[in-house]
């Protein structure tokens, strides 16, 4: 898999990949944070090319932190005691999947971290304007919360 002829740097390297993520494919958007404007990093092309081929490995452990997240913000908006159609009762990670879709996928710059770190970005039902960003190291879930914690 050739990355970088793929990519164009415009103060990080941004491009496109077909992702499979919960059995659907999904084109988006993929930024590698780099302040090398010649090449992509070998360690953050090796991070990009492992998440694609494994991305469904994730699914579990990046659905149960999103529901997580979206019961706690249910609580926080008070939506526990009260129906409320953008945030209905969701008790399972399948439920929550159905609600969320894979929009971008964010590598840091490998340098700042100890472990490998990436953050997966998605749209929403509950939150059109937030989405849900996840950020990922050492392949754990580490923060949960609107998708700009992932950019």
């Amino acid at each position: 898999m050739s990355i970088e002829k793929n990519y164009e740097y415009d103060g990080a390297w941004f491009g496109k990949e077909k992702v499979s993520f919960n059995g659907r494919v999904y084109e988006v958007d993929v930024q590698i944070d780099s302040d090398d404007e010649d090449m992509i990093p070998d360690n953050a092309k090796e991070v990009l090319t492992d998440l694609l081929n494994n991305m469904e490995n994730y699914t579990s452990k990046v659905a149960d932190s999103i529901l997580d997240y979206y019961n706690d913000r249910r609580d926080e908006l008070g939506y526990s005691d009260e129906e409320n159609s953008d945030y209905p009762e969701i008790d399972t990670a399948e439920e929550i999947l159905d609600m969320v879709s894979l929009i971008g996928i964010t590598v840091p710059d490998q340098d700042d971290y100890d472990d490998t770190a990436f953050s997966l970005v998605f749209d929403c039902t509950w939150d059109k304007e937030n989405g849900v960003g996840v950020c990922l190291e050492g392949g754990e879930v580490e923060d949960v919360g609107f998708q700009d914690i992932a950019l």
